[in-house]
C-alpha cells in the first residue's frame, strides 16, 4: 500500500502539534506514528496515536493524524469522526478543517461539507488575500460550491474590497452565466466603481446580456416548397 504521508506531511504535523499545545508525550508519540504511516505502516501508527489520546484524549493533532491514518486504510467514517473532533477541539487549525470538509465532499456529504466550510470560515479572521487562496484550493479540487461560498463570505465581511465580486464575475463568465456575471459585476461597481476597467467590463457585459439571440428560421417541409413554387 503506497504511504499516505509524505515527509512535507510530517512537517505540516510538527505545526499543527505546536500549534494544538500538545503534551511533550503526545507530540513525541505523534511524530512516531506519523513516520510508520510514511511508510504504509499503519496498524503501528494508529497503535501510538490512540496512546497519545491517553495522555490528552482531546488533543486536536492526534484526532488528525488519527483520522489521516483512517483515511489511508478505508475507513472514512471514523476517518471524518476524529477530523470533527480535531475541528471542535481546535477550530481554527486550517489543517483540520480542510481535512474535515474534503472528506465529507469526497464521502458525497456536501450538504455538511458545505456547512463546515462556513464554520471554518466563521472561526478564522482572515485578510483578502487569504479568503481567495482558500477559495482558489477549493476550485482547483473541483469544489466549485465551497469556491462560490468562500468568496460569498469573503465579500459579506469586506463590504468596501469588490475583489470577490470581480473573482465571481471572472468565474461566471468562464462558466457562460451571464445573469450571474451582471450581478457579481453590479455588486462590485456598487463597492467601487472608479475600480479600473470595470465601468467598461460591466457595460460590454450588460450588452450581451440584451442582445437577443439570432432566431432560426425553420426549414419548410416539401408540401411547402411545392406549394411556393406553385407560386
Amino acid at each position: 500500500m503506497k504511504a499516505f504521508v509524505t515527509g512535507a506531511g510530517i512537517l505540516a504535523g510538527l505545526l499543527l502539534v505546536l500549534a494544538a499545545g500538545c503534551t511533550i508525550d503526545s507530540v513525541r508519540l505523534n511524530q512516531r506514528a506519523q513516520v510508520y504511516m510514511e511508510y504504509g505502516e499503519y496498524e503501528k501508527a494508529e497503535e501510538l496515536l490512540k496512546k497519545s489520546l491517553d495522555n490528552d484524549h482531546e488533543n486536536p493533532a492526534t484526532r488528525y493524524w488519527l483520522g489521516r491514518c483512517y483515511q489511508a486504510t478505508g475507513r472514512i467514517d471514523r476517518a471524518i469522526y476524529e477530523y470533527g473532533l480535531a475541528v471542535r477541539f481546535a477550530p481554527s487549525i486550517e489543517t483540520a478543517q480542510m481535512a474535515y470538509i474534503d472528506t465529507l465532499h469526497e464521502d458525497q456529504r456536501e450538504e455538511e461539507s458545505l456547512r463546515a466550510t462556513k464554520a471554518f470560515l466563521a472561526h478564522k479572521d482572515m485578510l483578502m488575500g487569504e479568503y481567495v487562496r482558500i477559495a482558489n484550493n477549493f476550485r482547483d479540487k473541483g469544489m466549485d460550491m465551497h469556491y462560490i461560498t468562500t468568496l460569498h463570505y469573503a465579500q459579506e465581511k469586506n463590504l468596501k474590497d469588490p475583489t470577490p465580486s470581480l473573482t465571481l464575475a471572472d468565474y461566471f463568465a468562464e462558466k457562460g452565466d451571464v445573469e450571474q456575471t451582471m450581478k457579481a459585476l453590479s455588486r462590485a461597481f456598487e463597492i467601487d466603481p472608479y475600480y479600473p476597467g470595470l465601468a467598461e467590463k460591466l457595460g460590454r457585459n450588460m450588452y450581451q446580456e440584451e442582445t437577443p439571440e439570432p432566431t432560426s428560421i425553420p426549414e419548410p417541409s416539401p408540401l411547402e416548397k411545392e406549394l411556393r413554387e406553385l407560386n
